[in-house]
Order: C-alpha cells, then sequence, then structure tokens
C-alpha cells in the first residue's frame, strides 16, 4: 500500500524497488483522477457559469497535480509533500554491497520517476541510512547465493553460519515488522 515501508537489502539494479514504485504510483494516479472526476460531476450538480465552473476546475487540477508530482516536496499549505513525493522519499529503501550496482539501482530509479534518495551502496546484512530492526512492512529480495561471510558478518545474528543466503534471511526476519510485515525473497 502507499503506507507501507518497504526494502530490497541486496537491491541489484533496483527491479523489486522500482515495480513497487510503478505500481503505488498508479493506484495513487487513479484515486487523484477519482477524486477530479467527482470534483468535477459535483460542480456539474450546480449552477456555475462555464467560466466559475472551468476556473475551479483549474484550481482542483493544480491542487491534485502537487500529489502526483515526485518533486513536490513541503510546501507552506502541505508540510509533508504530496503523495508520490513521500512515496519517493520515505517510504522505499535498498543497499547493495557492490557500488556499481547501487549507482545502477540509483539510477534506474531516477528513470522511473523515484527519489531514489534510500538506495545506498553499503552490506545489505547490516543497518544503514533508515534501514533499521523492526520498521519493514514488505521486504522483497533476491540475495546473493553461494557466498560466503567472514566471522564479522556473523557475530550480528543468532544462527551462526558462513552462508550469505542464511544470514540474509535472518537480516529479513529481523527488519521486518513483528506484527503484519510481509516477505517475498527468492531463496535456492
Amino acid at each position: 500500500t502507499e503506507t507501507d515501508m518497504i526494502c530490497d537489502p541486496a537491491s541489484g539494479s533496483g527491479g523489486f524497488l522500482i515495480r513497487f514504485f510503478e505500481l503505488i504510483r498508479e493506484r495513487i494516479a487513479q484515486e487523484v483522477d477519482a477524486e477530479y472526476k467527482a470534483y468535477e460531476q459535483k460542480l456539474n450538480a450546480q449552477l456555475l457559469t462555464d467560466e466559475k465552473r472551468a476556473a475551479l476546475l483549474l484550481k482542483k487540477y493544480i491542487e491534485l497535480q502537487v500529489e502526483l508530482d515526485p518533486n513536490g516536496g513541503p510546501t507552506e499549505e502541505r508540510p509533508e509533500g504530496g503523495r508520490v513525493y513521500q512515496l519517493a522519499n520515505n517510504r522505499i529503501f535498498g543497499t547493495d554491497a557492490n557500488d556499481r550496482m547501487a549507482r545502477t539501482s540509483k539510477m534506474n530509479m531516477i528513470m522511473h520517476g523515484d527519489g531514489h534518495v534510500g538506495v545506498h551502496q553499503h552490506e545489505g546484512l547490516l543497518d544503514v541510512n533508515g534501514i533499521q530492526r523492526g520498521i519493514f512492512d514488505v521486504i522483497l529480495t533476491n540475495p546473493p547465493f553461494g557466498g560466503k561471510e567472514g566471522p564479522g558478518a556473523q557475530t550480528e545474528f543468532d544462527y551462526k553460519t558462513s552462508a550469505t543466503q542464511v544470514l540474509f534471511l535472518q537480516h529479513v526476519i529481523r527488519t521486518l515488522k513483528t506484527h503484519g510485515g510481509r516477505c517475498g525473497m527468492v531463496i535456492d
């Protein structure tokens, strides 16, 4: 949903994050369109001049466009920013240990209209910049398989193993909300 916090701790090129952003942005656009049409019907039921109706519709249209603008940040009228801005800047997080993949993910998100501020080049098994224990509603990920982690990474987890995918599973479990957290994870 629009209010879900989502993370991909092995974001790669950002595919899961981009798809989430696109689905929710489409839903917001449909709701904004429905709100505009309902307002238009309400005005049509009133005795208004064509000029007055057109002026009111234009005002409503401009007001609603802020909700769809990924750059529609906080203003005096809307201190939290528009809905798509909130989605792009406060709801989507990802990391990738590979610098090139993290940059690719950010660029792909920019090209799809997302703010990309929640994507970091960082070890996906560790907390960083907003990626913390127990805060995510949804985690979608395809972690690396067959890798081996050193003793430093293992100290963070209850089940001691060097298998990267098992450590990722433990990380996903601890970063999901305790009640209602959902995960879609590719596993071997």
